[in-house]
């Protein structure tokens, strides 16, 4: 990966950590909320992906790529994948530091996705979760997409989440729709929803209650995020 590329990301979220580390804190009712909504979305989409490579979730081996703060790592072993079928890999060290804290147990490597330390086809899924809208280049993106799809095995996929159109009040992210999805995986098979109530809607009208969020999320034109299955022929 371009070094200046590598700089952008690290100073993207430095900035963020700065700026908005309490705005993301699970500590705020409103982040939890979006959480279980996000699972909701993602877990039905993890099953499919792997009752489509024929592999259970004891057997499962599974990349995630923008790892974090290991949230979804650890989320994934409660679902009862093994630690060891797991790897986190990110560019932010203080977030690997972060992930080792929250899922001590789980492998992670310092990696940018244009190059990762994995053989072709170790995984059945990858992962890449507001990964690729982080990536402040096309060739970057570019990069990734073809990675993602060499680590993972023919029939196995990828999932993504993205932001579908640029965020006004975040410089640093891009727009990845569907679109855009299928332009980064050509030749594989691409599946795209529109999920998530946008975040500026909940923070916003959060007090408003549960039931009425869940009634916004179902408004198309509020929904910020596609989710994605890249099922590699």
């Amino acid at each position: 990966m371009p070094a200046d590329d590598v700089a952008r990301v690290r100073a993207h979220y430095a900035d963020r950590h700065a700026l908005y580390a309490a705005r993301f804190s699970f500590d705020r009712p409103e982040v939890r909320w979006a959480w279980s909504r996000f699972t909701a979305e993602f877990a039905p989409q993890i099953d499919l992906a792997l009752r489509r490579a024929a592999v259970d979730l004891g057997r499962a081996r599974i990349l995630d790529l923008g790892c974090g703060s290991g949230r979804v790592l650890r989320w994934l072993m409660g679902r009862g994948i093994p630690s060891a079928r797991l790897l986190g890999a990110d560019l932010i060290m203080p977030r690997l530091a972060q992930a080792r804290r929250l899922a001590p147990a789980i492998g992670l490597a310092m990696a940018d996705g244009v190059c990762l330390p994995c053989r072709d086809g170790a995984f059945d899924v990858a992962l890449a979760l507001t990964t690729l809208s982080s990536m402040p280049s096309e060739p970057m993106r570019r990069g990734a997409a073809a990675e993602l799809l060499r680590v993972v095995r023919p029939g196995g996929a990828v999932i993504c989440y993205e932001f579908s159109h640029k965020n006004p009040l975040n410089r640093y992210t891009v727009a990845v729709g569907a679109a855009a999805l299928r332009a980064l995986f050509p030749g594989a098979e691409v599946a795209c929803r529109r999920v998530t109530l946008h975040p500026m809607v909940l923070r916003a009208l959060f007090g408003l209650g549960p039931r009425v969020l869940a009634a916004l999320e179902r408004i198309d034109a509020l929904r910020s995020h596609v989710l994605a299955v890249i099922t590699r022929r």
